[in-house]
């Protein structure tokens, strides 16, 4: 079977291809030069029996409204960040269980956000599974820092809408 040129370069290799119900290839893997990132490890282990899947926005925690956490890093120190929004489900998700990476809600970019801009450490666990036929490899997020819910940001009325309301 002859391969041909991967029409998708966003699809990852070893994904298989049918056209025209007549053809099928498979694209072969590249060799990875690249080294594993501080944010991400490699483990032959299986991953958590409670990892979740994120199938829908409905599977993300229903509160999307601005709470604060205290972030205690692996050095000790300790900050308070206030999220809201998907950023919010998606660390509200993380502190219950970890969750798989590949998701149609497009959880990756979230978790970039988390740990660019709020500085918490989301690392990526790949796994290796071969099931005889072919190897697949995916990944988990899972939140290393300690996230304690402070409680919702509450709403302060200013004294002058309170008297108009009286």
């Amino acid at each position: 079977m002859l391969l041909k040129r991967n029409p998708h370069p966003k699809v990852r290799a070893g994904a298989v291809f049918v056209y025209a119900a007549t053809e099928t290839y498979r694209i072969p893997p590249v060799p990875s030069t690249q080294k594993e990132t501080s944010m991400s490890r490699k483990t032959e282990a299986t991953p958590p029996e409670n990892t979740q899947w994120i199938i829908s926005r409905l599977d993300l925690p229903r509160r999307r409204g601005g709470a604060h956490y205290e972030v205690q890093h692996a050095d000790g120190k300790r900050e308070t960040i206030t999220l809201s929004n998907r950023k919010r489900q998606v660390l509200d998700a993380l502190i219950r269980n970890p969750i798989y990476c590949a998701s149609p809600v497009r959880l990756s970019d979230i978790v970039l956000l988390l740990r660019n801009e709020n500085g918490i450490n989301i690392e990526t666990e790949f796994f290796q599974e071969n099931d005889g036929i072919e190897n697949t490899r995916f990944g988990i997020y899972v939140l290393v820092d300690r996230v304690r819910y402070l409680g919702e940001v509450s709403t302060v009325a200013s004294p002058a809408a309170e008297s108009e309301a009286a």
